[in-house]
């Protein structure tokens, strides 16, 4: 009988083979980590990686809130929900002690003015940049520290910077949409309570989510994003959620403060009805959008579409 730990070594370790038994036993809890253990042996990665899969799963089972009730199998979308990082605080108790500082500071300030901060860090790499024989790889960080002012449940101020550069490349260039540093992303005012009240007004420089992101997005996956000035105006019915905005999209320029190009405009109406069809949204929406030609006269475009979820 071959032994298993023969085939990974030549030779057999009794505090390896204890160590590696003592895992699998703690594996036995989430049966879907023995496979990553045992192949961690097989493959002669030792153990290391296998605690370390081991730690990670139990880090995340001790987050995981106590499973409850499901109310709802098929949660509905909200128009101009996004997925983009756009509360920069931390919520709940702050572990991480020194490792979050301003959720430190936020405990010694009153509740009605509170900041938060992220950092993204990343290495990114292309090939056959502008389909030529050019590769390049560059580190990309992002930094963004935001301000959040809400004296009353119906009046809120957001205030957000964004620090993006690029290092170590080659090829790409030192500008949007890899390198925009110190930019306003977000500053803007909203009135109203979407929870408890029927209708919500915003005005200022927001991000703009609509479709699950597919109709119009944020684009975070990119070192910048995207921003847009807006005036929006939100009611919230029975069932029934409706945005009726006029937007224009930032141009990002580094080293300036952004702005919309003017004329550049999208106007639209974007509503979502989450109980006209059992276990689905129906989203209609309306576009009209107006840019400026070379010529100074404008071109205006319309859009229309019925989602479905």
């Amino acid at each position: 009988m071959l032994s298993l730990y023969s085939y990974a070594a030549p030779r057999f370790e009794p505090t390896r083979s204890v160590r590696h038994l003592l895992l699998l036993r703690c594996a036995d809890s989430f049966p879907g980590l023995r496979l990553p253990v045992v192949l961690s042996s097989y493959l002669g990665l030792g153990n290391m990686l296998a605690a370390t899969v081991l730690l990670s799963a139990l880090t995340c089972r001790a987050q995981s809130p106590p499973p409850g009730p499901v109310l709802d199998p098929y949660p509905p979308d909200s128009p101009g929900a996004s997925h983009a990082s756009l509360d920069l605080r931390v919520r709940g108790s702050n572990s991480g002690g020194w490792l979050f500082p301003v959720t430190e500071l936020d405990r010694s300030l009153p509740s009605w003015l509170q900041f938060g901060a992220e950092f993204r860090d990343r290495v990114e790499g292309q090939v056959g940049l502008r389909y030529a024989p050019t590769d390049d790889i560059y580190n990309l960080t992002q930094l963004r520290i935001g301000a959040y002012i809400q004296p009353t449940n119906w009046f809120r101020v957001v205030a957000v910077t964004q620090d993006s550069r690029v290092f170590f490349n080659q090829h790409v260039p030192n500008a949007p949409s890899y390198q925009n540093v110190w930019d306003l992303r977000e500053a803007y005012a909203k009135i109203g309570n979407a929870d408890s009240g029927w209708i919500t007004a915003t005005v200022g420089r927001q991000v703009l989510s609509f479709g699950d992101e597919r109709v119009i997005g944020p684009s975070d996956w990119s070192n910048m994003g995207r921003s847009f000035d807006i005036a929006r105006v939100d009611l919230n019915a029975n069932g029934l959620q409706v945005a009726v905005f006029a937007t224009s999209v930032i141009a990002a320029r580094d080293g300036v403060i952004d702005h919309h190009i003017q004329g550049n405009n999208l106007y639209g109406v974007y509503a979502g009805l989450n109980k006209l069809v059992p276990h689905a949204t129906l989203e209609p929406y309306l576009f009209w959008r107006v840019a400026p030609r070379a010529c100074a006269s404008r071109r205006m475009a319309v859009d229309w579409a019925l989602l479905t979820r």
